[in-house]
């Protein structure tokens, strides 16, 4: 799909940046998000075939919602059946986004270490996580560090991952609680 060269010379002297910035599937297609190439590639599901390229810039992440696949960028979150922004998402440093089963949407965000809410119509609703990142002291649950895959589960529970060395969480958000 497509390739990234890392080391002395290139472009991305280590990894501590990939090119690979999302993976969708609806109807059929495979979105595959990438940085490098400023684009969103289109593959059928089964054979492989690649079916299209969407350009985009400051690509983060890609979440399929019921009807179509959804981009969060540098700037924003986009519909890729027409490359509208559908909800402006200001300085968020955006490392994850998913799509509620209500069609609202979900962005892990590494600048404050929380995950943040926005309407279908791109209102930001809420935020869950103590913000903050990184810390010493008392563990507290609901403080997250560089939080990053999102998914929700059947019972409507918002999973997120952690992208740290150590401890590597994977929690189960109550959202009417607010809690993990």
């Amino acid at each position: 799909i497509d390739t990234m060269e890392v080391g002395p010379g290139s472009k991305h002297p280590d990894l501590k940046s990939y090119n690979l910035s999302g993976l969708a599937i609806l109807d059929g297609q495979l979105y595959v998000g990438s940085r490098d190439k400023n684009a969103v590639f289109v593959h059928d599901a089964v054979t492989g075939e690649r079916r299209g390229t969407i350009p985009l810039k400051d690509l983060r992440d890609l979440a399929a919602g019921k009807k179509t696949v959804f981009a969060a960028t540098g700037s924003g979150i986009v519909s890729l059946d027409d490359s509208k922004t559908v909800a402006s998402t200001g300085d968020l440093k955006i490392t994850g986004l998913t799509v509620a089963p209500n069609g609202d949407f979900w962005v892990s965000d590494r600048a404050s270490h929380q995950v943040h809410h926005f309407s279908v119509g791109g209102k930001r609703i809420g935020s869950i996580g103590v913000p903050g990142g990184p810390y010493k002291g008392v563990y507290d649950p609901n403080r997250m560090v560089n939080p990053t895959g999102l998914a929700f589960g059947p019972n409507g529970k918002l999973w997120v991952t952690e992208n740290r060395w150590n401890p590597k969480r994977v929690m189960a958000w109550d959202l009417e609680k607010e809690a993990v």
